[in-house]
């Protein structure tokens, strides 16, 4: 497997990722893959996601206020298998509802350790950036999520506004 922040390169992988996340998870595809402004994914719209990403991902350092976005995909082969972003610091709003880290697998690889895989490499990069713990969260039903979560040494901080939070330290 290989785990690398996302450029153009990715399309073809990454818009078959897409349409699996869409037809089979179509809560995932609204929270972490909102179609571009013409509704639907295409090789334009990819590059214009990509370019979204970048101007996201400030640096290692960001300004007050600020928080950096990277977002990585994991690739298998030709097949992007699982999909995240690190971001930091976090803010209120972040600390609140979501955290430092979001990732999602397609579900037609999930169930074979890639989202446990693909968490543990944003957890790596978060701790090259610097971060002495990571927040996680999932849904409070989400078996599944919480073991990727707790596979990752993830220590439940409490349910907020039906989510449950994990805090993972990464020294």
């Amino acid at each position: 497997m290989r785990f690398e922040e996302i450029d153009l390169t990715h399309a073809p992988a990454f818009l078959e990722f897409v349409r699996d996340v869409r037809a089979h998870d179509p809560p995932t595809f609204a929270a972490m893959l909102a179609p571009s402004q013409d509704g639907d994914w295409n090789d334009l719209s990819f590059a214009a996601f990509v370019r979204n990403c970048e101007r996201e991902r400030l640096d290692w350092r960001p300004k007050a206020g600020r928080t950096s976005i990277t977002s990585y995909v994991a690739i298998d082969g030709e097949d992007v298998v699982g999909f995240g972003r690190l971001r930091f610091p976090l803010t209120p709003a972040l600390e609140a509802n979501g955290g430092n880290v979001v990732f999602t697998v397609p579900p037609a690889r999930r169930g074979r350790g890639w989202g446990t895989l693909t968490l543990n490499r944003l957890l790596f990069e978060g701790a090259r950036a610097g971060l002495a713990r990571a927040l996680v969260t999932c849904a409070a039903d989400d078996e599944i999520t919480r073991r990727c979560i707790e596979r990752n040494r993830g220590e439940s901080a409490g349910l907020y506004r039906g989510r449950e939070k994990f805090w993972i330290p990464l020294r």
